[in-house]
């Protein structure tokens, strides 16, 4: 099991997935993750996060879902984490007028990362912005059960939007954050 940083040169063994990776001219789990996050940010058109791989896009979700099950794959230690925070104008300027427009200052938004060997990263770009984001909530889940994650950021949007007294339905919140996500996907975020 690799441990640290060493992950990254870890060869790819000969699982499922890692086979798939080889065959995209991918050797080690390093090449992979970095593969991944060169992918373009979008959602899918299925429901499964092995869909990355043939879509050759993800979201934060999918993405980390499929890198965390390839690290188990390969005996590494791996797990999902999404966590909330609130997205403002001042993590990614394109979200500011979207914010404006609907009349928030902040979004609470939910979001997923790997924990890989003890080591948190994400490759889909948000938390490496010179102004990081930093979790108020978080919780590990299964990959396969990323369905629970839009479960999490809805009750906890709910509760947000009754805790600010804002007067506009969950629905428009709702919408209000899904601008926000296409204008992060074409920011490229």
């Amino acid at each position: 099991m690799a441990s640290g940083g060493n992950w990254r040169e870890q060869p790819l063994g000969s699982g499922e997935l890692a086979r798939t990776f080889k065959d995209e001219g991918l050797d080690t789990l390093g090449a992979a993750a970095g593969w991944i996050e060169a992918l373009p940010y979008g959602r899918l058109s299925v429901r499964d996060h092995r869909a990355v791989l043939s879509e050759k896009r993800g979201t934060c979700s999918t993405k980390h879902a499929l890198l965390v099950e390839l690290m188990r794959e390969e005996g590494v230690d791996a797990e999902l984490v999404v966590g909330l925070f609130e997205l403002s104008g001042k993590h990614f300027d394109t979200v500011a007028p979207v914010l404006e427009a609907h009349g928030l200052d902040t979004m609470l938004e939910a979001h997923c990362v790997a924990e890989v060997a003890g080591e948190r990263v994400d490759f889909t770009g948000l938390t490496h912005t010179d102004k990081p984001i930093r979790f108020e909530l978080e919780r590990r889940l299964e990959p396969a059960a990323l369905v629970e994650k839009n479960m999490i950021h809805r009750r906890a949007l709910r509760q947000w939007r009754l805790d600010r007294g804002i007067a506009a339905s969950f629905e428009a919140i709702w919408q209000a954050r899904e601008a926000c996500i296409a204008a992060l996907s074409e920011e490229g975020a």
